[in-house]
């Protein structure tokens, strides 16, 4: 299963990746607080 999520992250294509596993889900407003925080500190990407 590993081997499948890494060679999926390696064909991404955008500037921020992120794995979801099968029991997380993202809050309401999340992908906006990382947006946020990728704006406000470029450096970390």
């Amino acid at each position: 299963m590993y081997d499948a999520i890494n060679k999926g992250i390696k064909m991404a294509s955008g500037s921020i990746i992120a794995y979801l596993n099968c029991d997380e889900q993202y809050l309401p407003e999340i992908l906006k607080a990382v947006k946020d925080f990728f704006d406000r500190h470029p450096a970390a990407a």
